[in-house]
């Protein structure tokens, strides 16, 4: 990986951390993404987002858990999904990116399934597949197109 694409892999897992958790503060993003206060302030100000970069009035610097905040209503240790939480943490996006993804996916894939009537409205449901792939690198062009029918909404 050359420099420049480094550091934009890094300048935007930064957006998405603050996109996804507008509250934190410099030094719990810099201990999220696990690299220094200044390098988020300077990528945060590289990006056009310093002037929404400051922590709002009265943040303070916490310690930072590795884990997605439940959602509303939501047990995290039910099922396990706080271990699966953490198993896609691997992926360096942040926890609310995580689960953006998640449930944009299965109610895609749910949208198509009521459309081509594969299930009804209150019906309840099982996965029964899934395609995962690269995502394309902004240097390099899109990523190829996925061949599994299970991949697609």
């Amino acid at each position: 990986m050359t420099p420049s694409s480094a550091r934009a892999l890094r300048r935007r897992r930064v957006a998405d951390l603050r996109a996804a958790e507008p509250d934190l503060s410099f030094r719990q993003m810099a201990a999220r993404l696990e690299i220094s206060r200044d390098t988020v302030r300077r990528d945060l100000a590289a990006l056009g987002l310093a002037a929404e970069s400051a922590p709002p009035a009265g943040a303070a610097d916490r310690p930072v858990a590795h884990t997605a905040p439940p959602a509303a209503g939501t047990d995290l240790a039910q099922r396990g999904l706080r271990r699966d939480l953490a198993v896609l943490a691997q992926t360096g996006l942040p926890p609310g990116t995580i689960t953006y993804r998640a449930v944009r996916a299965m109610a895609q894939h749910y949208t198509h399934a009521l459309a081509t009537g594969d299930l009804l409205p209150g019906m309840p449901f099982v996965v029964t597949g899934m395609t995962l792939r690269p995502a394309p690198d902004p240097g390099r062009g899109p990523a190829p197109p996925s061949t599994t029918a299970a991949s697609r909404p």
